[in-house]
């Protein structure tokens, strides 16, 4: 997950975050293979499961992950900036929906 942290005052972060890594990284933790190419899944091997761990990413806590990142890349927030908290907001989203096809022919 890359992380910009600007240098002029509030100290602004960006962060940037990729759904299918995520995803990757849960299924490679959980033991369930898959291939993927690039940015794309080209076969998961237990796709209900994954499907399971997908839906999970838009609910997860992201002010409270991104606020532990932001005490990490930040060392100002421990006492500078400690009695004010980032603010986080999203400034460019990207939702998307795979479609796997099983038959060559299908596609």
């Amino acid at each position: 997950m890359p992380v910009k942290l600007q240098t002029r005052f509030p100290m602004p972060i960006q962060v940037y975050v990729n759904g299918h890594k995520w995803l990757a990284r849960k299924l490679k933790q959980h033991a369930i293979r898959y291939t993927k190419r690039e940015n794309a899944f080209l076969w998961i091997e237990d796709l209900a499961r994954a499907q399971k761990f997908s839906d999970r990413f838009c609910s997860l806590d992201w002010p409270s992950l991104l606020s532990r990142y932001a005490k990490k890349i930040n060392p100002l927030t421990a006492d500078l900036l400690k009695a004010m908290p980032y603010y986080w907001v999203t400034a460019q989203s990207e939702y998307s929906t795979d479609i796997l096809f099983k038959k060559r022919g299908s596609l």
